[in-house]
């Protein structure tokens, strides 16, 4: 009987985290084939540009929302239309091969002291309950 009543105590509170994870996610406006620089706006370039983004989080829409995995590391959530619609540059999985910084705003709403500088590298994209996700790493300094 304890171990029944242990495994729906455990089952609830995996719910909760679970629940309490999704609504830290915060949607971004992102373009693919740009860099934002640490100061001023983005720029073309071999990674990606993010901003905060005042929509809904509705993962039947073109959408990608962000949010804080640990102090260092973002996971970024694709919509299925979007990775769709984006296969060409996201296919071998979420390349950064320059600096860029997820800007200063968009970090804090995420957490973070500070703007977040992403790690050179191609990010694995995975398939997961109707959504691609990534996890980005912060650039050592």
């Amino acid at each position: 009987m304890k171990k029944i009543i242990f495994g729906l105590i455990a089952t609830v509170f995996m719910s909760v985290l679970s629940v309490n994870a999704q609504s830290k996610l915060q949607p971004v406006d992102i373009g693919l084939g740009m860099v934002s620089p640490t100061i001023g706006d983005c720029i073309k370039g071999p990674a990606f540009c993010s901003s905060s983004s005042d929509l809904t989080i509705n993962f039947e829409n073109s959408i990608v929302a962000f949010a804080k995995a640990s102090n260092d590391s973002v996971k970024v959530v694709f919509s299925e239309k979007f990775y769709n619609q984006n296969k060409e540059n996201l296919g071998d999985g979420l390349v950064v091969k320059a600096s860029t910084t997820i800007q200063l705003e968009l970090a804090r709403r995420l957490g973070f002291e500070k703007a977040f500088v992403v790690a050179t590298g191609t990010y694995k994209i995975v398939y997961s309950d109707g959504k691609y996700e990534t996890v980005l790493k912060r650039a050592k300094r």
